[in-house]
């Protein structure tokens, strides 16, 4: 049997121990001297594990290139500003027609009204804004739904504020107290001018009215009378309605001085002339143009007085009176204002103004009466509510995760910094105007953040 043969041995190969190697080739056993050893770092550069910049992401399209630019939070300066314009513009809109505000809209419709269209103008421009600087998808209450989505949400809150403010109106108007601002006296400012005493009440029917609306009091309740035209003339003191004695008026001439009739009236009761309890009233009738007021600014001075004395003025306009300076006149005390066409309703008229509660509103001076201090924090809380409500609507418009902090708790804090300032001004009788201006400022006001890119710090060294 033939002795087997012992395996050959292969032969060294100048490239590599196994007998296919290369010098271009790579085996587990001889490695390619231009790849890198494991574990060995390459020349060209750490390798980059993850997907390819261009790899398909889960949601299906391409992921970033890149890493994502750092940002911070800046203050909002357009918003700021362009909020504060439209606050002092929704004011100068407001007082241009206030009197008829105040002439054709009951108190409730009225307050409510004002504040939802300030909410809604405070969406619009909060929109607006975040459209043209797109941000609008960013809103994390809709989500990228859309600007018509924030439009119908914020119109729906303005619905809401609109019932807040016509309710806290209603309950500021309540008298909590039993005849807490009827009048303990009157005191009756009767014009005597040409055109009264020949044209509009030749029949003097507008004295006759005076004892129609006196017959349904004591005989103890106080009244005077004072009558003007181009001089003003005291016909009664004040005294018991049973007291007898009144003078009679003369036929005055053309002019209808009312500021000169209101400044003896309040010059009397400084002077202590007068005095007419708690709750004295003025009752001013006129059927003409003021030949001494030239603009309804005129005369707040001289209302101011009327406030401070705590004695309201309720006007009667008869036939072509100033109802702008009538209506000033009263809202400006806290009285009532009517208008008659002719002089057979004056007893009606002049009884509707001495005993018909005068306005109580929270935008307006209010009338004296008990419970002061009740009715000042009712004010404060309720205006710094709705104006709270504003800012939401604003935050709803911006949407922005990081300004929901900064946007709800300054909008609560202009709220009642501009709700104090309203009672403080109407409670030291500086002007209502500026008040008024104050509370829609600070009403309008929104501050919000925005992102920006944050400049990467230089390192040196």
């Amino acid at each position: 049997m033939p002795t087997p043969k012992p395996p050959r041995r292969p032969s060294k190969s100048p490239y590599g121990s196994s007998p296919y190697s290369s010098p271009y080739g790579t085996t587990p056993h001889n490695p390619s001297p231009y790849a890198p050893s494991q574990g060995a770092p390459s020349p060209y550069g750490p390798s980059v594990s993850g997907p390819s910049p261009y790899s398909k992401s889960s949601n299906g399209g391409r992921q970033a290139k890149g890493p994502t630019r750092p940002t911070t939070q800046a203050l909002n300066v357009l918003v700021l500003l362009a909020s504060l314009l439209l606050g002092f513009l929704f004011w100068v809109v407001t007082e241009s027609c206030w009197n008829s505000l105040l002439e054709n809209w009951a108190a409730p419709v009225r307050i409510g009204f004002l504040f939802s269209i300030m909410a809604l103008l405070v969406s619009l421009l909060v929109l607006g804004l975040s459209a043209l600087t797109g941000s609008l998808k960013d809103n994390v209450v809709f989500r990228g739904q859309g600007m018509g989505s924030a439009f119908l949400f914020s119109l729906l809150l303005c619905i809401v504020i609109f019932g807040a403010g016509a309710l806290f109106q209603w309950i500021y108007s309540v008298d909590f107290v039993a005849g807490a601002r009827k009048p303990t006296s009157l005191v009756f400012v009767i014009d005597d001018s040409g055109s009264m005493s020949i044209t509009n009440d030749p029949l003097n029917l507008r004295y006759d009215a005076i004892d129609d609306v006196l017959d349904e009091e004591d005989d103890s309740f106080p009244y005077m009378v004072y009558s003007f035209g181009r001089d003003v003339v005291l016909l009664r003191d004040m005294a018991p309605a049973r007291t007898p004695g009144m003078e009679s008026a003369d036929v005055g001439s053309g002019e209808t001085n009312i500021h000169a009739a209101l400044t003896q009236v309040i010059e009397d009761y400084e002077d202590g002339l007068w005095e007419g309890g708690r709750v004295p009233r003025v009752i001013l009738l006129t059927d003409g143009d003021a030949s001494d007021i030239y603009s309804t600014s005129q005369v707040d001075p001289l209302l101011r007085r009327y406030l401070r004395a705590g004695i309201s003025i309720s006007t009667v306009g008869l036939g072509d009176a100033d109802l702008g300076l009538l209506a000033h006149i009263a809202e400006g005390t806290g009285g009532s204002f009517l208008t008659i066409d002719a002089a057979d309703e004056l007893s009606q008229a002049l009884n509707s103004a001495s005993f018909s509660m005068s306005r109580r509103d929270l935008l307006s001076p209010r009338p004296g009466g008990r419970l002061p201090a009740l009715y000042a924090i009712l004010r404060i809380l309720f205006l710094t509510v709705l104006g709270f409500l504003v800012g939401v609507c604003a935050f709803i418009s911006c949407g922005q995760s990081d300004s929901l902090k900064i946007t709800l708790v300054t909008s609560a804090v202009a709220a009642f910094l501009g709700a104090l300032a309203m009672e403080l001004c109407l409670l030291f009788r500086l002007d209502e105007q500026l008040a008024r201006l104050i509370l829609w400022m600070l009403v309008a006001l929104t501050i919000s953040s925005k992102s920006v890119f944050r400049r990467p710090s230089r390192v040196t060294g």
